[in-house]
């Protein structure tokens, strides 16, 4: 799976839609998003476990060598609870909501999913008031909800999305887990690497049901005692039972005598004949009338929403004339230099060749078959040139400050692009619904004519006694559906305790014990497979870890790879055929992104890597050395969120330049070191009373904006 896309939406400190554009024409694996505290990389790297997966979990931890349960971030709340929307969008939209859009290119064809949740109802922000939704598009099938959940799974099952989404924050807590004699957290994963989630799931279902036959088996003596009272608790639910089929009998006879009442109305309607069909077309096109006069009203709100602007589409056509004229002017400013030069060198040039004119020309090397015409063609081009040096050295043309801020100027009058089609959409529409209004009012005019005024009076009461009775009728109709279904339970209960009165157990434990006892054979036959297994999934991944390793590592010369033993423990093993007992934090960092990377080999899933704080743990070396391993020329993507800390952006890119397909900086306002709108760097920042940095101003074209806000903007580092 290759990404292509990823579009976020109030999600973390992105206000908003931010598009991420992970195309490109080259075959590089490397991704990097680089930011300071608070920015945002971990919330694009949760924003994709959200996408495929529907929750995010807190960071993994290890305690006796087992994995703590970590806890789902909860979508909405407050800050300390690590929610998942933008607060700003939490605090301030009337219906808060939040998505996210993954696109990619699998084996099966394109993958699109779309995951988005918002507010049920304005005020009860909470996570238990929140609809979610989701759309999964794989090739050519598309699924929604649980359909849409499990065909995600098919192609990236989330038992294997550790290995994949690799937090550097946590790798000192694995790295502890892995090291521990009680490693069971380690075995769940190899589980997990050998997609046996269903053999696992079938032995808990195997143990419950021996666990329910063992119960049975200690039970069912005492169903005897039990028998005296389960008839008196028949003989209750028979007297309840019979109450209930009256109720049943007694609502069916309301809706008869409903139905009856309903057919003398009709019978008096049909009794109109035709008046009764125009009528009934007057009260259809009275209705259409009313709806097609509220899309009306509509319309004409969108059509002056959308021409607010419009005033700039009619100034815009005198001005553009002139902005195309000064940024003609900034071009011919910017090469006014050279002009000048050229000017001067062709009139020294001119001159030359009138002063020693011989009757030979200067450009072709020919004899000149008219001398004093010839003479003439120079002097006149000799003036020429005089009046354009002229014209250059006059200070005529405006200094490209000057230029640039009277471009700036005009640039605030230039309408949105598709302004002009928007509002043309909107009269469109409007034009069309005053259309659709004038024509139904015309045939209701027409229609109007047709019925008189006691037909309308005895067939308008004729109408509301028939909706009178249709409503009843239908309210009738559940109330029978409902006494009926207690009817059913009241009968089923008395069944079902009438059976138990009369039941015999006399070959119960038998049977039983019987089937207790395969039960526990199958179980044992399934821990073995599980364990045969495992042993396969030990020699695989340690061949794929110590691979890794040895690729990673700055010491190949001391080391031979990683040893994972019958228990899973992890040790580095050296050249001489012992192991390292006290390796540096970095190397042991090192080692367990090995692991995690061949249990990812080991599963044989084709999907991206997600690194998050990858440098955290590690010296300059072996983030280098890292780096040079999972970025390469082909393959799975490996993208990285790296804090500014880790890895310098200039550093990153000047090292690295021919392996990054693209890379991101992720700013807050307060980060600008240039303005968005015009790419100016002459921007000034405005301090308040206290020193405090709260406003950023383009010299260049005045653009502001607020510096004390902390909304992300996603920048693209060109290379």
């Amino acid at each position: 799976m290759r990404l292509q896309y990823l579009v976020l939406h109030n999600i973390g400190p992105f206000r908003g839609r931010q598009i991420i554009d992970l195309n490109t024409d080259k075959s590089d694996t490397g991704y990097a998003f680089f930011a300071a505290n608070g920015r945002g990389k971990t919330s694009i790297y949760n924003a994709m476990r959200w996408c495929l997966f529907g929750e995010v979990k807190t960071r993994v931890r290890a305690g006796s060598g087992s994995k703590i349960k970590p806890k789902i971030r909860p979508i909405t709340g407050e800050e300390e609870d690590e929610p998942l929307m933008n607060s700003s969008a939490y605090e301030e939209d009337r219906i808060p909501e939040m998505s996210v859009i993954l696109m990619a290119e699998g084996s099966q064809g394109k993958i699109q999913i779309t995951r988005d949740v918002k507010v049920h109802r304005a005020g009860k922000r909470r996570d238990d008031n929140l609809i979610e939704s989701l759309l999964v598009q794989l090739g050519d099938d598309t699924e929604t909800g649980q359909d849409a959940e499990e065909m995600i799974q098919k192609f990236f099952p989330s038992s294997l999305q550790q290995f994949f989404f690799i937090d550097g924050e946590a790798l000192e807590e694995y790295q502890s887990m892995i090291e521990q004699d009680d490693i069971q957290g380690l075995k769940d994963d190899v589980e997990a690497v050998l997609r046996l989630p269903s053999i696992t799931r079938g032995l808990e279902d195997l143990v419950s049901i021996k666990r329910k036959i063992q119960s049975n088996i200690e039970t069912v003596n005492k169903l005897s005692q039990k028998a005296v009272k389960a008839r008196d608790e028949a003989e209750q639910f028979r007297i309840q039972m019979e109450v209930a089929q009256r109720e049943v009998e007694y609502a069916r006879g309301q809706i008869s005598k409903v139905q009856e009442d309903l057919d003398v109305v009709n019978a008096e309607i049909e009794k109109h004949g035709e008046m009764a069909e125009i009528v009934n077309q007057k009260r259809e096109l009275e209705l259409r009338l009313e709806a097609t006069n509220a899309a009306l009203i509509r319309s004409a709100e969108h059509r002056i929403k959308m021409s607010a602007e419009s005033w700039k589409l009619l100034i815009w056509k005198q001005a553009e004339p002139l902005y195309l004229y000064y940024e003609n002017q900034i071009t011919t400013a910017n090469q006014v230099d050279w002009e000048i030069k050229t000017a001067q060198s062709k009139l020294d040039r001119l001159n030359e060749e009138y002063k020693r004119m011989d009757g030979i020309c200067a450009k072709c090397g020919q004899k000149v078959p008219d001398i004093e015409k010839h003479m003439k063609e120079i002097k006149v081009e000799i003036k020429q040139s005089q009046d354009k040096l002229k014209h250059l050295n006059s200070g005529s043309i405006m200094q490209v400050d000057e230029l640039n801020i009277r471009l700036g100027s005009l640039t605030s009058l230039k309408p949105q692009r598709g302004d002009l089609e928007r509002a043309k959409a909107a009269e469109e529409a409007w034009l069309i619904d005053k259309s659709s209004v004038e024509s139904l009012a015309e045939k209701l005019k027409k229609i109007n004519a047709k019925v008189t005024e006691k037909a309308t009076t005895e067939l308008g009461e004729l109408g509301t006694k028939r909706g009178s009775k249709e409503q009843l009728l239908r309210t009738l109709n559940v109330k029978l559906k409902n006494v009926m279904k207690d009817a059913a339970e009241k009968e089923r209960s008395f069944e079902n305790a009438d059976s138990k009165s009369g039941l015999s157990n006399s070959s119960l434990p038998s049977k039983d014990n019987q089937t207790n006892s395969i039960i526990i054979k199958l179980i044992k036959t399934i821990q073995n497979t599980i364990e045969s297994y495992r042993k396969v999934a030990r020699r695989d991944v340690e061949q794929a870890a110590s691979k890794v390793f040895m690729e990673v590592t700055n010491a190949t010369e001391v080391y031979n790879g990683i040893s994972l033993d019958d228990n899973f423990r992890a040790k580095i093993r050296l050249k001489n055929g012992k192991f390292d007992v006290a390796p540096s934090s970095g190397t042991k960092s090192i080692m367990t992104i090995s692991i995690i990377d061949g249990l990812r080999q080991v599963s044989g899933l084709e999907a991206p890597i997600f690194f998050d704080t990858p440098g955290r743990s590690l010296d300059e070396k072996h983030k280098q050395a890292m780096l040079e391993y999972f970025w390469k020329e082909k393959g799975q993507q490996f993208l990285i969120f790296a804090h500014s800390g880790e890895y310098k952006v200039d550093e990153t890119m000047r090292d690295f330049g021919p392996k990054i397909a693209k890379a991101w900086e992720l700013w807050w306002p307060r980060d600008y070191t240039y303005c968005l709108k015009c790419k100016s760097q002459e921007i000034i920042r405005h301090k308040d009373g206290n020193g405090e940095n709260i406003r950023g101003e383009c010299m260049n074209c005045n653009h502001e904006w607020d510096n004390t806000l902390k909304n992300t903007t996603i920048l693209e580092v060109k290379k």
